[in-house]
């Protein structure tokens, strides 16, 4: 049995994010949520300190986890807050992107390299594939259709359809 650690970001991370709120655009104190569902608040890519924060939680996860892989999530990312963000706007123009996605894509290239320089693979659902520049070595979690499937794999992923309710 190998168990696979996920540390949710750049969305689905209000969890996180309430008691280091630092780390988010607004950078004003935030209330963990009691529903389901996305939030607004996610980290932002734009933040050096972000950046060593996320890098400081991967060094914790991998000397807990011996595993290769290594789940990001990446999915269901509002990214209102990025078109605002000053910093985010900043790393966008220093990056050349032109668009949220492709700051989102940024960073989960970020991220991806870093685990594969320490010999680790990224995993991550679909939404990872906006942007570009993603390792081919990054494997996707299709929760949204077959043809979604066919698509990752398509573009030299290694893919994991859970698209039917059977398998999610």
């Amino acid at each position: 049995v190998t168990i696979v650690p996920e540390f949710e970001l750049p969305g689905h991370a209000l969890g996180a994010l309430a008691p280091y709120y630092q780390f988010s655009c607004r950078q004003q104190p935030l209330r963990v949520a009691c529903y389901w569902g996305s939030s607004l608040e996610i980290y932002c890519p734009g933040n050096d300190d972000t950046i060593q924060f996320i890098e400081d939680v991967l060094d914790e996860i991998l000397s807990i986890f011996p595993s290769e892989f290594i789940h990001i999530g990446g999915d269901e990312v509002l990214k209102s807050r990025w078109r605002f963000c000053s910093k985010c706007k900043a790393r966008m123009e220093k990056e050349g992107l032109s668009s949220v996605e492709e700051l989102q894509g940024w960073l989960i290239s970020y991220v991806s390299n870093s685990l594969a320089s320490r010999g680790r693979r990224l995993v991550g659902w679909g939404e990872i594939l906006q942007g570009s520049g993603i390792s081919k070595e990054a494997v996707v979690m299709n929760w949204q259709g077959i043809m979604a499937a066919v698509d990752a794999t398509g573009k030299g992923h290694n893919t994991i359809d859970g698209s039917n309710r059977h398998f999610y």
